[in-house]
């Protein structure tokens, strides 16, 4: 980290969480339509997690799941999608506690 002190890079990271708490637009300094970032946003705010699994808006409770972040359900499904970016289908694996591609699963 070059020459900097330990004081400029909290400083640096103190910035970046303002910015996502906020959700403000790093590029422009302005703060999104109230709303825009959507449920999952505002519920961070208050410290709410939520599964990581597209579409599901399953409030994380137990210590596990939140560890995971992601719900039972679909910590025991065959398959799911992380993003809708992201074509590719993943299964969690109990072994090592984080979903792998699907394709590393034998049949």
């Amino acid at each position: 980290m070059g020459g900097e002190s330990p004081t400029q890079r909290t400083d640096f990271w103190a910035g970046r969480r303002a910015l996502k708490t906020t959700g403000m637009n790093q590029a422009s300094g302005e703060a999104p339509a109230p709303g825009a970032l959507g449920p999952q946003a505002a519920a961070d705010e208050e410290g709410l997690q939520f599964c990581q699994v597209l579409h599901c808006n399953t409030q994380l409770t137990k210590s596990y799941c939140l560890k995971k972040k992601a719900c039972t359900a679909h910590m025991q499904a065959p398959a799911v999608q992380l993003s809708a970016d992201d074509p590719t289908v993943y299964r969690f694996c109990q072994q090592c506690g984080k979903f792998e591609c699907l394709t590393k699963f034998g049949e």
